[in-house]
């Protein structure tokens, strides 16, 4: 957990917009990251059993906890957030010695003799993995769409086959019906217009469909994938909503860690297609571990703004691609591998503190606390925060602290999630840092591309609900902070803003244009306006940017 802090914060910039309408946005160095990458680390402290937690604030003992003895032998925790007086009963070994310790609330499922014997000879716990490729068949993919799509999945399978052998590799399609080829060793499965609408039949033949033709890997079954390949054929309507459902189906009986890769040219006019819909979809995906990645054409409208949804509950990617493009976009997806399922996030702050420029509904505990469910994780699922100084009237509130002697701050991430091998773990991360009061030092020190990733990710947050102006306001805000004062910043910070100023300009400019749309497309009362695949794509993943992309993208 990387943290920029400031303590007490300065007055809002007052941003001017070309409207004449302005919005008055806080933009300091209390921003802090929190990586997922952490849940790689094998070498972290492991306890077992429930944490020890402060009966008032959620806020877990940890290494910076003190512990007093009173009275007859009874040990006194008081709360470093809250102050609250906590009685324990605590070991001294089992005391946390690192700011980084994780839990095992439960532990994984007892595997059957059988079981050992095949994980020991294939090696892993990803070794099933399920992979299903989505694939829109409709009259629009026919000729160069299908055919970059055939090869690039021909691609993909042989790189499966030659590095990764035991996943099982299947296909779903969608036109005016929906085939579950699953990995072609089976007949396919197909459900027709009729039964289009009917989310429990498409899900129950999906599930039924992985125990015939998505059981084995494809080390046994290239052949007739290759073939169910070659044999795809375009013609038709766009059934993508149920042609998604079914390919969850089909990869939630895999491993956690599965994924799905929806490629279309269209949005769908077939059966199952509004947002209760993709909402529903995207809850089984995340439950059953299976990570949604959607692929569209530029060029091409597919009504991203509504099926995003889907990728956001599993943290998959969405990316709209030219024929040339087709085949890396892939392969990147499927670089990285889940490292968790099921996660969410829990980020506690100092009583003292709050959050902002976050959903009312994921904050609690007089806004200390932010609730976050991302889904699956990998190594490049970083997400940044901001927090400041409760008002004065709020301070004056809190009983037992004397703020101006307080010298340093906690700050915890607490991290629930299911690990690969189907344990319940969590994951907590402690710092503490110091407080101050000066301005040039905090921006003098302050790590610009944590900066740089937070003001990406809250503009482009506001830009995905609409809030376009307030968007650019942010935008400007975070430019006008991080290119003040230039002459006193070091060569990597200057570095980090050319590299903010390459990012967010792409960005900017789409929530501009779509802010004109906007203005000008006539709306009935709490409709939503219509937005582009273009903006809806871009601010997704401007949404989801982290230190991978944001290095890759300065190169």
């Amino acid at each position: 957990m990387q943290q920029q802090y400031q303590a007490y914060g300065q007055q809002p910039p007052q941003v001017s917009l070309a409207t004449g309408e302005k919005f008055r946005q806080k933009v300091d160095t209390n921003v802090f990251q929190v990586s997922m990458a952490c849940l790689k680390d094998q070498a972290t402290e492991i306890a077992t059993g429930d944490p020890i937690t402060c009966s008032a604030c959620s806020g877990i003992l940890n290494v910076y906890s003190e512990i007093k003895v009173e009275g007859d032998a009874q040990q006194v925790w008081i709360c470093e957030f809250c102050n609250t007086r906590n009685v324990v009963n605590i070991e001294p070994e089992e005391k946390p010695k690192t700011d980084a310790v994780s839990y095992i609330l439960e532990a994984a499922p007892v595997k059957s003799e059988a079981e050992k014997k095949e994980e020991k000879t294939t090696g892993g716990v990803n070794k099933d993995i399920s992979i299903v490729f989505c694939v829109d068949v409709s009259g629009s993919m026919a000729g160069s769409r299908l055919q970059a799509v055939q090869q690039t999945m021909r691609n993909q399978i042989k790189d499966m086959y030659e590095n990764h052998p035991d996943r099982k590799i299947g296909i779903v399609t969608f036109t005016d019906d929906v085939r579950i080829i699953g990995d072609g060793t089976a007949a396919v499965t197909i459900i027709d217009a009729g039964k289009l609408h009917d989310y429990d039949f498409i899900l129950k033949h999906a599930v039924v469909g992985a125990s015939t033709s998505l059981s084995r890997g494809i080390k046994d079954t290239r052949a007739k994938v290759d073939q169910a390949v070659n044999n795809l054929r375009a013609t038709g309507s766009t059934a993508l909503g149920p042609g998604m459902l079914a390919a969850i189906g089909l990869a939630g009986e895999g491993s956690p860690g599965s994924q799905v890769i929806v490629c279309t040219d269209g949005a769908s006019n077939m059966g199952l297609n509004d947002p209760a819909f993709y909402s529903r979809v995207g809850e089984y995906a995340q439950g059953k571990g299976v990570t949604v990645h959607i692929v569209t054409f530029q060029g091409t409208e597919c009504n991203i703004d509504m099926i995003s949804t889907v990728c956001q509950m599993t943290n998959g990617e969405i990316e709209r691609v030219s024929l040339h493009d087709l085949a890396s976009n892939f392969k990147d997806f499927l670089a990285k591998p889940v490292l968790a399922t099921l996660v969410k996030l829990k980020v506690k702050l100092h009583s003292g503190l709050e959050f902002r420029n976050e959903m009312v509904q994921n904050l609690s505990m007089q806004n200390t606390i932010l609730s976050k469910d991302f889904g699956n994780v990998n190594e490049d699922t970083d997400v940044c925060f901001e927090y400041q100084m409760k008002p004065l009237r709020e301070l004056l509130k809190i009983k037992d602290i004397d703020f101006s002697k307080l010298q340093q701050l906690p700050f915890q991430a607490q991290i629930h999630y299911t690990a690969l091998d189907g344990s319940k773990q969590v994951r907590v991360i402690t710092n503490r840092l110091d407080i101050s009061t000066d301005k040039e030092d905090l921006k003098k020190d302050a790590d610009f591309q944590i900066l740089g990733i937070n003001a990406i990710q809250q503009s482009s947050k506001l830009a995905r609900v609409g809030e376009f102006k307030q968007a650019q306001a942010v935008a400007k805000a975070w430019d006008k902070v991080m290119t003040r004062d230039t002459a006193q910043l070091s060569c990597n910070q200057m570095a980090e803003v050319q590299n903010f100023r390459s990012n967010i300009g792409q960005t900017y400019n789409l929530m501009h244009q779509q802010q004109v749309m906007t203005s000008q497309q006539p709306q009935q009362y709490g409709q939503r306006a219509q937005v582009s695949d273009a903006v809806s794509q871009n601010m997704y993943q401007a949404a989801r940017i982290n230190k991978s992309k944001w290095t890759k993208s300065s190169k």
